[in-house]
């Protein structure tokens, strides 16, 4: 039938979007990930990582950040996961620890990328004092980069780690725009809450999800059909 032909064609023009919305999730991640591979794998920072010469890696953290505005963590940390130094604070010497991301890293000897859910207090104390409000326990999602730092004769001295902060983040909103104007809306929830959109209101409205997508999404499954993003109904 015509709607069921208009239904199927209305299905595949949403997946394709979503794919091209997968690959601007990641476009700045990856930018992340081989921007720090080249300092990761040079001699120099190896040595003075080995040395733990926290002034000069400081300087070095840096120099990187200039080339990654938009990042809003960086930081460098030795094999036994305590920090050397960090970018947005001068805080050194605790372990960092995040959700068994940079043990990950460390076993692969390889990048991770990784989304988690972080509390305010960690991102006080990587230097965000916008964070350093109460309540601490209240979260933020962010796209997180580990680059371990290894050796020419492969031992492990450590790990580059970066983060870019999405809620509130106007960047894959601002891309989904540019290419798909206001046809194509885009949300990313946090727990019900909405925490970036490409809708034109300002307003993080409650996203109220039903059951049965969830169930979808918590077997890694993709949803197809109709769902709520703020008060309106959507095929999605």
């Amino acid at each position: 039938s015509l709607y069921a032909t208009l239904e199927e064609d209305i299905d595949k023009e949403l997946a394709t979007n979503l794919k091209y919305i997968q690959s601007q999730y990641y476009a700045r991640a990856d930018l992340i990930k081989y921007s720090l591979m080249q300092p990761a794998s040079s001699e120099l920072v190896q040595k003075r990582l080995q040395a733990n010469d926290k002034v000069w890696l400081k300087d070095a953290l840096l120099r990187w950040e200039n080339n990654l505005p938009f990042i809003d963590n960086l930081t460098i940390v030795d094999a036994r996961k305590r920090v050397v130094a960090r970018v947005f604070s001068n805080l050194a010497g605790d372990r960092y620890e995040l959700n068994g991301i940079v043990a990950r890293a460390f076993s692969k000897k390889q990048p991770v990328i990784s989304t988690e859910l972080v509390p305010y207090s960690f991102l006080c104390r990587e230097g965000k004092i916008k964070y350093c409000v109460p309540p601490v326990n209240r979260e933020a999602m962010m796209v997180t980069v580990v680059v371990p730092v290894v050796s020419q004769d492969g031992v492990l001295l450590g790990a580059l780690i970066a983060a870019d902060i999405l809620n509130n983040d106007p960047h894959l909103p601002f891309k989904v725009q540019e290419i798909f104007g206001k046809e194509v809306e885009v949300a990313i929830t946090q727990r019900g809450l909405r925490i970036a959109s490409s809708l034109v209101d300002d307003e993080l409205l409650p996203v109220t999800i039903a059951p049965k997508i969830i169930a979808n999404l918590e077997k890694g499954l993709t949803y197809r059909g109709m769902a709520a993003i703020g008060e309106i109904v959507r095929a999605s």
